[in-house]
Protein backbone atom coordinates (compact mmCIF):
# COMPACT_ATOMS: atom_id res chain seq x y z
CA UNK A 1 0.00 0.00 0.00
CA UNK A 2 2.62 1.96 0.62
CA UNK A 3 4.15 1.69 -3.33
CA UNK A 4 0.66 2.72 -4.21
CA UNK A 5 0.60 6.05 -2.71
CA UNK A 6 4.70 6.94 -3.64
CA UNK A 7 3.61 6.26 -7.08
CA UNK A 8 0.35 8.17 -6.76
CA UNK A 9 2.25 10.92 -4.83
CA UNK A 10 4.96 10.93 -7.87
CA UNK A 11 2.05 11.26 -10.63
CA UNK A 12 -0.02 14.06 -8.98
CA UNK A 13 3.51 16.01 -8.95
CA UNK A 14 4.21 14.98 -12.27
CA UNK A 15 1.20 16.86 -13.57
CA UNK A 16 1.26 19.42 -11.31
CA UNK A 17 4.97 20.16 -13.11
CA UNK A 18 3.39 20.11 -15.96
CA UNK A 19 0.76 22.07 -15.65
CA UNK A 20 2.16 24.95 -14.02
CA UNK A 21 4.92 24.79 -16.84
CA UNK A 22 2.16 25.05 -19.23
CA UNK A 23 -0.28 27.41 -17.85
CA UNK A 24 -0.12 29.24 -14.40
CA UNK A 25 -0.67 28.51 -10.74
CA UNK A 26 -4.26 29.18 -11.28
CA UNK A 27 -4.09 26.23 -13.31
CA UNK A 28 -2.31 23.91 -10.76
CA UNK A 29 -4.19 25.05 -7.55
CA UNK A 30 -7.32 23.88 -9.60
CA UNK A 31 -5.77 20.84 -11.10
CA UNK A 32 -5.03 19.63 -7.18
CA UNK A 33 -8.53 20.29 -6.27
CA UNK A 34 -9.23 18.21 -8.95
CA UNK A 35 -7.24 15.06 -7.93
CA UNK A 36 -7.60 15.17 -4.28
CA UNK A 37 -10.40 12.78 -4.62
CA UNK A 38 -8.88 9.93 -6.75
CA UNK A 39 -5.99 10.42 -3.95
CA UNK A 40 -8.12 9.89 -1.38
CA UNK A 41 -9.40 6.71 -2.94
CA UNK A 42 -5.76 5.30 -3.48
CA UNK A 43 -4.14 6.43 0.01
CA UNK A 44 -7.72 5.77 2.06
CA UNK A 45 -9.12 2.75 0.17
CA UNK A 46 -9.40 0.56 3.38
CA UNK A 47 -10.94 3.24 5.65
CA UNK A 48 -12.95 4.04 2.80
CA UNK A 49 -13.99 0.30 1.92
CA UNK A 50 -14.51 -0.22 5.67
CA UNK A 51 -16.89 -2.95 7.06
CA UNK A 52 -20.45 -2.93 7.40
CA UNK A 53 -21.67 -1.11 10.17
CA UNK A 54 -24.77 -3.32 11.06
CA UNK A 55 -23.21 -6.67 11.72
CA UNK A 56 -20.63 -6.35 15.30
CA UNK A 57 -17.59 -8.61 13.13
CA UNK A 58 -15.18 -5.91 11.61
CA UNK A 59 -13.95 -8.74 9.38
CA UNK A 60 -17.43 -9.36 7.92
CA UNK A 61 -17.64 -6.38 4.81
CA UNK A 62 -13.88 -5.41 4.30
CA UNK A 63 -13.95 -6.13 0.40
CA UNK A 64 -14.40 -2.46 -1.02
CA UNK A 65 -11.07 -1.81 -0.56
CA UNK A 66 -9.49 -2.73 -3.70
CA UNK A 67 -12.44 -0.96 -6.33
CA UNK A 68 -11.97 1.63 -4.54
CA UNK A 69 -8.04 1.81 -5.18
CA UNK A 70 -8.84 0.31 -8.84
CA UNK A 71 -10.87 3.52 -9.43
CA UNK A 72 -9.33 6.29 -7.97
CA UNK A 73 -6.02 4.90 -10.07
CA UNK A 74 -8.65 5.04 -13.07
CA UNK A 75 -9.53 8.76 -12.45
CA UNK A 76 -6.08 9.19 -11.66
CA UNK A 77 -4.58 8.19 -14.66
CA UNK A 78 -7.52 9.37 -17.05
CA UNK A 79 -5.60 12.09 -18.97
CA UNK A 80 -2.46 10.05 -20.07
CA UNK A 81 -4.99 7.32 -21.23
CA UNK A 82 -6.90 10.04 -23.19
CA UNK A 83 -3.72 11.63 -24.38
CA UNK A 84 -2.44 8.48 -25.39
CA UNK A 85 -5.72 7.49 -27.62
CA UNK A 86 -5.56 11.18 -28.76
CA UNK A 87 -2.09 10.17 -30.01
CA UNK A 88 -3.08 6.76 -31.27
CA UNK A 89 -6.28 7.90 -33.55
CA UNK A 90 -4.63 11.41 -34.60
CA UNK A 91 -1.45 9.68 -35.68
CA UNK A 92 -0.25 10.38 -39.48
CA UNK A 93 -0.72 7.33 -41.91
CA UNK A 94 1.73 5.82 -43.11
Amino acid sequence: MVISRIISALVVVSYLVFIYVSQDMAAVFDSLLLMIIPLGCIWFSDELGGTDPGSGDETSRKSYQVPIAITGWIILLLPIIFRVASLLVNRPAP
